[in-house]
């Protein structure tokens, strides 16, 4: 089975415990003097229907960028490339270790999104994800009442998991320190490719770089599953 990956979003993150962990100027000049380029498109970015978004972008090196959000204390370094991006971050890495900058931290994240294309043909993706249930998402009998309730028949559109030791969890999951969260769904655009979603969160880093410089053969091996019989 040939499985094509094209990463649309990739990104790793420090989490601290404190807002504004680092003053703003400051991690600006620190990474200008480690070769990273200032940021200086306008502070504000105005989206129609939506309104002004403070950006929290301020530096960028190759195609990365780096994002500081002082009101969660969050640095991160994102792109569309996976090797890049783990680069980028062992470069941040390496300066905040010598500058013991990373002694605050409560977490780590991974996290992207792509799009992946199955076979040289490939289904429907709407068809793949329903088979993978072999049609049946809940109990016949209440798929029949949800089906009579839309004056249709119901499939799966989608497919999330998550860890099984979370069930009786309640409360703001963005808050767990160690996480893992799986969604796949047809890609809305074009529904030949599958879109996957996965956030990966840990108080470990080499943990989360471990997963991080392994996803894309994990993604291979997911898709696998879910579409064993693809052509």
């Amino acid at each position: 089975m040939k499985i094509r990956i094209v990463p649309e979003i990739v990104e790793l993150k420090i989490l601290y415990e404190l807002e504004e962990p680092i003053p703003k100027g400051d991690l600006i000049e620190m990474l200008k003097d480690a070769g990273f380029e200032e940021f200086t498109e306008p502070e504000k970015i105005v989206i129609p229907g939506i309104g002004p978004l403070k950006r929290v972008s301020i530096a960028k090196k190759g195609n990365c960028v780096i994002n500081y959000d002082k009101n969660v204390g969050s640095i991160s370094v994102s792109g569309n490339d996976f090797e890049n991006v783990y680069l980028t971050f062992r470069e941040i890495k390496k300066i905040f270790e010598e500058k013991n900058l990373l002694d605050e931290v409560k977490k780590f994240e991974f996290h992207t999104r792509v799009k992946v294309q199955i076979g040289e043909k490939p289904e429907s993706m709407l068809k793949i994800i329903a088979k993978a249930f072999g049609g049946q998402y809940l109990p016949e009998s209440k798929m029949n009442r949800l089906n009579e309730l839309f004056v249709t028949e119901l499939q799966p559109f989608c497919i999330r998991l998550y860890p099984k030791s979370y069930e009786n969890f309640i409360g703001d999951l963005r808050r767990k320190d160690d996480w893992i969260d799986i969604y796949m769904f047809p890609y809305i655009p074009n529904t030949r490719y599958l879109s996957v979603w996965i956030v990966f969160r840990n108080k470990q880093l080499e943990k989360v770089i471990d997963f991080a410089s392994r996803v894309e053969e994990k993604i291979k091996e997911i898709v696998k599953v879910i579409a064993d019989d693809a052509e």
